[in-house]
């Protein structure tokens, strides 16, 4: 089988997935050949993993969406003239005119329920302006697609409400993660790394991972804890984004960039306290991780597909300060039921098995017709 892959992200939430199913799919016999269409080459791979490389526009979705959703159609086009494929799953809305082969869309999140979102944050609801504009992007692609993967249950019945014509060709498959990497390390271990990064023994560190944009929260996470005035209190931050400058001017911000997959437990492991501060998330992969790697954690609503205690949720800004002082001082965590129902089901290799068979029948049916 031969597939192409189309993401414009491979260093965060869904740029994780992206990496995990490329590592699934070159270890697949079935698979021969993937062309992956992606803003840079990834290293570590067989040959018979194949990049073009496109670029993101600008800093904001707003010229990332349809640029990349354009410029995919016309390497796709120019690809399929001179070999065949048998399919194309893309992980973000792109423009699929005058393609004739099955497309699989997985939906990692929608400018349908973005639009929907009101908040306090000027930006956050001017953006819901252009979020609407691009609704129309993703509604084409699920309609022309042959399966359409949704990551996040709730998500998947709102779509269909608002278009039973999907009902028939959705499925709910969650993230992967890999649970053998994120795992809980040795208190020997642990203060190697704390020690190793420049952190006293008695600081409390509190660790954001992902995108620093307004969306995320990570800037009303510093300001909260500046408002809390602990000397003790250090902001681990992983990630990138046009908010960095800002961030890193808290003088206890500790910055550490974008972490590589592989090493990012060692982050987890060290963290007193994880906080995901995003307005919307459709799973939450990152507070996944850091519950595998045994760490207290706070969101400010449960965007997991987990059974969360009201404890680990802090609803609004004006509650974080009062969130963080109390769940930074519950030790150890308690979080063996949830790390058995992540294993249970979230693993990677068991999550790429429902893949396979998506392109299976798809493969299948084609052969038929």
């Amino acid at each position: 089988m031969k597939i192409i892959v189309a993401t414009r992200d491979l260093d965060f939430g869904v740029g994780n997935q992206v990496r995990y199913l490329l590592s699934m799919l070159d270890e697949d016999e079935f698979v021969k050949k993937v062309f992956v269409i992606a803003p840079r080459k990834l290293e570590g791979y067989s040959n018979k993993i194949i990049f073009e490389i496109v670029e993101n526009k600008g800093k904001f979705f707003v010229t990332k969406v349809p640029y990349f959703a354009y410029k995919c159609n016309s390497i796709i086009k120019r690809t399929l003239k001179s070999e065949h494929y048998d399919l194309i799953h893309t992980h973000y809305p792109i423009k699929f005119y005058g393609i004739n082969i099955p497309i699989v869309f997985t939906v990692h999140s929608s400018h349908l329920e973005m639009s929907m979102k009101k908040t306090k944050s000027y930006i956050y609801n001017l953006a819901n302006v252009f979020h609407r504009l691009f609704i129309g992007y993703e509604e084409d692609l699920m309609d022309s697609s042959r399966k359409v993967i949704f990551v996040n249950q709730n998500l998947m019945k709102k779509i269909i409400l608002n278009n039973q014509n999907l009902q028939t060709k959705s499925i709910y498959l969650p993230n992967m993660v890999d649970t053998k990497k994120f795992k809980i390390l040795k208190k020997d271990e642990k203060i190697i790394i704390k020690k190793s990064l420049g952190f006293k023994e008695n600081d409390k560190i509190i660790l954001y991972v992902g995108r620093l944009d307004p969306f995320k929260g990570s800037l009303v996470l510093a300001n909260t804890i500046k408002k809390i005035n602990n000397p003790q209190l250090k902001l681990m931050v992983i990630g990138d984004g046009h908010l960095i400058k800002k961030i890193i001017q808290f003088p206890f911000v500790r910055y550490q960039g974008i972490i590589s997959n592989e090493e990012l437990y060692k982050y987890y492991n060290i963290a007193d306290l994880f906080v995901l501060p995003s307005y919307y998330e459709t799973f939450g992969l990152v507070a996944i991780e850091s519950i595998l790697c045994g760490c207290n954690f706070l969101l400010r609503e449960n965007f997991l597909p987990l059974e969360i205690e009201e404890k680990n949720l802090f609803i609004s800004d004006e509650n974080l300060e009062n969130s963080i002082n109390k769940t930074i001082k519950i030790n150890p965590p308690k979080n063996k039921e949830l790390i058995k129902q992540i294993k249970k089901e979230f693993d990677a290799p068991l999550v790429y098995s429902k893949i396979r068979k998506v392109y299976e029948e798809i493969k299948n049916a084609g052969n038929q017709d």
